[in-house]
């Protein structure tokens, strides 16, 4: 009876080794085991393997990160906040494209608003851009000519989206909207 229970509390604590060495490997981000917690952490492996860890992902918006509203201000203002303004940008969060709209451009009508995020979201399903590593950076175009092709279909919803907004003619902020989708279709020399 005594080797039966010796038994047993040997296959108990070995059980609970197990499970803690299990769990231990589980919390590690990465070739390079950098240690997080899952819970309230993401992780993200870059092409090299190493892995970067984050925010979970669900507990953060990427577009409100104070490096993309940089970025995207630094794009704005070299425009002058007019004629071809960065708008917004799809950037790589986690590995994952999300499409973000630029708040230093202090774009107010709702409707708009939506029209610049339809924009970017549909940049962040299109599988010719790819995220190269788990940096908040502009995915890659796998190939420019399709990236040129679909920017021209996105110039063309873009004003298209802006001038069904009712009163839009009277409204600045979309008429400069309008204004940058035309130039951008003629610059792009995009297809009417």
């Amino acid at each position: 009876m005594k080797k039966q229970s010796t038994l047993v509390l040997c296959l108990i604590g070995l059980l609970c080794v197990l499970t803690a060495v299990l769990e231990a490997l589980g919390k590690h981000c990465g070739s390079d085991k950098k240690p997080y917690d899952p819970d309230t952490q993401g992780c993200c492996i870059n092409p090299d393997g190493t892995g970067k860890v984050t925010d979970k992902p669900e507990n953060t918006n990427p577009c409100t990160l104070n490096e993309v509203q940089e970025d995207l201000c630094k794009m704005s203002s070299a425009f002058g906040n007019k004629v071809c303004a960065q708008y917004g940008r799809t950037v790589c969060y986690n590995g994952k494209k999300v499409g973000c709209v630029c708040n230093c451009m202090g774009i107010q009508n709702a409707a708009l608003l939506a029209c610049i995020q339809a924009h970017e979201d549909e940049h962040a399903k299109d599988d010719n851009l790819k995220c190269a590593d788990c940096d908040t950076k502009k995915p890659t175009p796998q190939d420019q000519n399709i990236d040129a092709q679909n920017h021209c279909v996105l110039y063309k919803k873009d004003r298209d989206c802006a001038k069904a907004i009712p009163g839009w003619e009277d409204n600045p902020e979309i008429r400069v909207f309008v204004e940058n989708a035309i130039f951008l279709l003629r610059w792009n020399s995009c297809p009417e």
